[in-house]
Formats: structure tokens, sequence, C-alpha cells
């Protein structure tokens, strides 16, 4: 395979797609679909490691251990390329994306990738994109739910965080957080994830890049002038860094908030220090807000990684959301972060894959949470208003206890400003 001809792989035949289907009804049916049920199971074995046998002689091996997390993504990182099975069955949906490519179609998408992710580029995305979006879509959205209005609060935050990525990374602004919520058909085809966004892809070559023409900054067209004149494929590595950029940050968001309901104590501690931080310059602000920072860290911990939920790794205190353990005093008796080895917490994945936007996340999340935090409240309509249940991968926070698995809303109404003290 070379760089100008991309992996073509055919369309699943009948039997794959059948044996598919049979291992979803199979983890659906034993509960392991679930990462409380998946890491139950890892909880219970001294290596931390277990072979689940699915039908037709396939098998999945499921581990929460360091040093086989070390091996597969540093150690032997070549020896474990995206599997044939794995690559056929999202080929469909991510053509020859980052997230389906392997070996020097891979080294390529990720290093022609890495540049939008320097100092320069994200302080420009932080300061104008993200505050942009922030007080002039999201405020006036937010401001209009403010009381009985029940607003679904991961579709608003999908909608900041795809606006957010469009036009940073292709130049393209697709405007889908007015206030009116308007129906986006590209969004929406992404969301359903079928040949519809490949058609609508297809029918618009202005967009199906995500960039105007003239843009020579945009991700998109920086692939185009690397040699690729192939827009299919380009379309492949646009629908790989949407995903990464919109749903990540916003199932993160849901269940951080979902957090912080349930943990009023954590929720005094960051509003005092986005008070005491108030005067800082806004790229310097959201890099020094230390307590913010771990607080998302925490969350992300418990949802939805099973290695975030193992009492070997994290002690008899696994469960509890504790921001504190990732802090410690320094010789001055501040607090100061203290991260984890990414084979121990991999939300981020680790070695040679590990996310390359991670810093943008925390950036724009941080920058989230600055803004919006002190104004706005978020209240549960009914007890329980949050679930406790996340799939393995970013998704929509669902609630276990009905069968169809029905989206949880919840009210927005405006923080007092005593609350600000």
């Amino acid at each position: 395979m070379t760089l100008g001809q991309p992996t073509i792989l055919p369309l699943l035949t009948p039997f794959h797609t059948f044996i598919t289907l049979a291992i979803i009804f199979f983890l659906i049916k034993s509960n392991l679909s679930t990462v409380s049920n998946g890491s139950h199971i890892l909880q219970n074995c001294p290596s931390a490691t277990y072979t689940l046998h699915l039908v037709f002689g396939y098998r999945w091996i499921l581990t929460a251990n360091p040093d086989n997390l070390r091996h597969i993504l540093k150690t032997n990182f070549n020896n474990y390329p995206k599997g044939y099975f794995f690559v056929r069955v999202l080929f469909d949906f991510l053509g020859n994306g980052i997230f389906n490519a392997n070996r020097e179609s891979w080294k390529f998408e990720r290093q022609l990738s890495s540049h939008e992710f320097n100092t320069k580029s994200l302080r420009k995305f932080v300061e104008t994109v993200v505050d942009t979006e922030i007080h002039d879509r999201l405020v006036p959205v937010l401001s209009d739910a403010a009381g009985e209005t029940v607003l679904d609060l991961q579709d608003v935050l999908q909608r900041f965080a795809f606006n957010n990525f469009c036009k940073s990374a292709f130049g393209h602004d697709p405007a889908c957080l007015l206030p009116c919520l308007p129906q986006i058909q590209f969004a929406d085809a992404f969301e359903e994830a079928t040949e519809i966004l490949f058609q609508f892809l297809g029918e618009s070559n202005d967009f199906s890049i995500l960039g105007r023409r003239e843009n020579s900054k945009s991700l998109s067209l920086k692939f185009l002038s690397s040699g690729h004149s192939d827009e299919n494929f380009v379309t492949d590595i646009v629908i790989s860094f949407i995903l990464a950029g919109r749903d990540t940050t916003s199932a993160a968001l849901t269940w951080f908030f979902w957090l912080i309901y349930e943990y009023p104590e954590v929720e005094k501690e960051i509003l005092k220090e986005i008070k005491e931080k108030s005067d800082t310059p806004v790229y310097e602000e959201v890099k020094v807000m230390v307590y913010v920072h771990v607080s998302l860290c925490e969350s992300m911990r418990l949802y939805p990684p099973a290695m975030g939920r193992m009492e070997k790794v994290w002690g008899t205190d696994w469960a509890d959301f504790k921001p504190e353990r990732w802090l410690e005093r320094d010789e001055a008796r501040k607090w100061s972060f203290v991260g984890r080895d990414p084979y121990t917490y991999p939300v981020l994945n680790a070695g040679p894959r590990i996310c390359l936007g991670k810093e943008m996340a925390f950036l724009q999340m941080k920058r989230y949470l600055r803004l919006e935090f002190p104004t706005f409240l978020l209240s549960g309509r009914e007890q329980g208003g949050f679930s406790r249940t996340a799939a393995a991968v970013p998704s929509r926070v669902v609630e276990n206890r009905n069968v169809n698995f029905d989206y949880r809303n919840v009210n927005l109404d405006y923080r007092n400003e005593f609350r600000l003290m």
C-alpha cells in the first residue's frame, strides 16, 4: 500500500454481517455491553484480563492491566495494528481515516494533522473560536432555556463542539448551535452514520472537505495539497476528526455535570477557583485552573473506561468522585496536578496513538466551564435526573432502567449571585 493508494476493502458479506450482529446480541444479552458489568468481571480476574469466547470461534480479550496496555500500545505497538475485522466492519463509516488506518498511512495522517495542535493554534482556538461560540451562540441558547424549558444537554454540547471543531480545523461554520437548534443535514447524517452521509458529502464538494478552498490553513486542504487529490480519502480523514472533536468532549462534559449534580462540595470548590482566576488572561487562565482540570480528569476516570474502576489501581475508594486524588501540595503549599501514566489512565489512549487533540479538548472544556458554570445551574427535573450507565465509546447518557434507553433531559436555571461567593 502506498500513500497515494489508500486501502480499499470490500463490503461486508452477509456472513460477516451476521457475525457482527450475533456478537452485539451476545454482549447485550450477557450485560457485557456496559462498563460497570465489564469492569466487575475484570475486578474478579487475578490478572485483570479476561478472554471472551464468542460464536464461530471468535474471541475478544478484555484487559484492565496497565502492563498489558503498555505491551500493546507502546512496547510492541507494531505487532498490534487495527485488526482486519475491526477495519472491515468500520470501513463504510471511517474509510481510511486515522482511526481506521495502519502503518504508513496512519503515520502520514498523524504527522500532517499534528501541526493543528501547536501552542499558537491552541491559543487562537481558545481566544477566538471557543469564546465566540460561547458568547454569540451558547449563552443565548442557555438564557432562553433558563427557567422551565427542558434541554437535551448533550445535544447542545455536541452542537457546541461540532461548530468549534469545524471552524478551527476546516474553515467551515455549520452554525448548528442557534436558539432554534436547527436540524443540520450533515450533522444529522453523521449522527445516523448511514449512507446518507456519503451521499450528502458527494453532492457538495465544498462541504465534503469542510473548508473553503481559499482557506489555505484548513486541515482538509493541507491533505489535498500534500499530494492526495482524492477527496474521498480526505473525507475519510474529516469524518475521523469530527468524531474525535464532537462526541468525546460532549460526552465528557455531560458526565461531568451529572457528577457535579451529585457532589455539591466539588461544585463549590470549582466556583471558588473560577472566581480566584477571573483576572487572568484567557489562555493562561484555562491553563492554570488546576481544580477544574482534576475534576475533569476524575470524571473521565469513572466514565466511561473500565480502567478507572479497578481497585488494584485506584484503591478501595475507586467508586468515589474524588478530584483530590489528582492533587498534591507543592513547596509553597499550593495544590499542583499529579498526572497518571497513560497506561493506568488510558482515557486519551497511550503510546504512538495517544490523542493528538487532548490539550485542545481540555482547553475547550475548561473555557466552557469558566464562562458558563458561574452563570447557569444544572438541575434535574426529577429525582435522579441523570443516568449512571455509559457505553464504552463516546455516547449519549442513557437511562438504564428503561429497556428502550430513553435519553434524559435537564433544566437550566440561573445561578444566584450569592452562589459565587
